[in-house]
């Protein structure tokens, strides 16, 4: 390893839509669109901000790098797996509370080689997560490199990746955010609060009502609610924030919380 370069494991991220968002925001008399861009941007800006030191229960120190640009945040770990699963967390609180403001993101994963300098992080792996997130993830998703797949297989404990990875219909692997959302709110370490998961459905119905002239943005809110009601699953036989009885998709499972809520 060079004194330049070390290897971490890398996330680029970036919000969908925030030029036109932008734009939106100067003709927008209400400022409900100038008020969504600032608060977005203040929970990237606080993600940056999560630049600490974590300590695993072996004393090993994981540092969390971040760093912000425009719409843009590229984080960092030690390539160890409880610094990775560390990092996945910060991941889904990030999703959601994007989500619960109606803002989507996209990101891409790598494991490789990145600048030291924590200021200005550069270097191949950087370029790999932003080619992940460009080409690959297409859709509001945080996709894998192989060079991440490769280190969750190998690295990390076959439950977490059999059950926090997920391969979608392309082939393309990518974090399962609401699951990692779910599983820590179970822990105690609350993310995905009922506040969250209403507000969440309601701005996932209003961008599929609303999004009636752009087909390739209408497939990627199409495919998000699907995931977000394929994994966010009901407890105790009733919906905790089901979207699918408003945009007249199958209702199956409508059907089945039915069932299960008057038996």
């Amino acid at each position: 390893m060079s004194e330049i370069f070390e290897k971490r494991f890398v996330v680029f991220i970036d919000i969908l839509g925030f030029g036109a968002m932008v734009s939106a925001a100067s003709k927008d008399p209400d400022g409900k669109i100038a008020k969504r861009v600032d608060q977005a941007l203040s929970i990237i800006h606080k993600m940056s901000l999560l630049e600490v030191d974590v300590v695993d229960t072996t004393g090993s120190i994981n540092g969390f790098h971040s760093h912000i640009f425009s719409d843009c945040i590229v984080m960092s770990v030690k390539p160890e797996s409880f610094a990775v699963s560390k990092l996945f967390i910060e991941l889904a609180r990030l999703t959601v509370d994007l989500m619960s403001i109606g803002v989507w993101i996209r990101g891409g994963m790598s494991h490789g080689l990145i600048s030291k300098r924590r200021s200005t992080p550069w270097g191949p792996s950087v370029v790999e997560a932003y080619n992940v997130e460009s080409q690959l993830a297409v859709n509001p998703r945080i996709a894998l490199s192989k060079t991440a797949h490769d280190f969750v297989v190998t690295q990390m404990d076959r439950k977490q990746e059999e059950s926090l990875i997920v391969r979608d219909e392309d082939g393309i692997w990518s974090l399962a955010p609401f699951v990692w959302a779910l599983r820590s709110s179970y822990e105690q370490n609350e993310i995905l609060t009922e506040e969250k998961g209403n507000s969440i459905k309601k701005h996932l119905e209003v961008a599929h009502r609303d999004t009636v002239d752009n087909p390739k943005v209408f497939k990627k809110i199409d495919w998000l609610s699907w995931q977000w009601d394929t994994h966010v699953k009901p407890r105790n036989g009733h919906p905790r924030f089901d979207c699918r009885t408003h945009f007249g998709k199958s209702r199956d499972l409508v059907d089945v919380y039915a069932r299960a809520r008057d038996s």
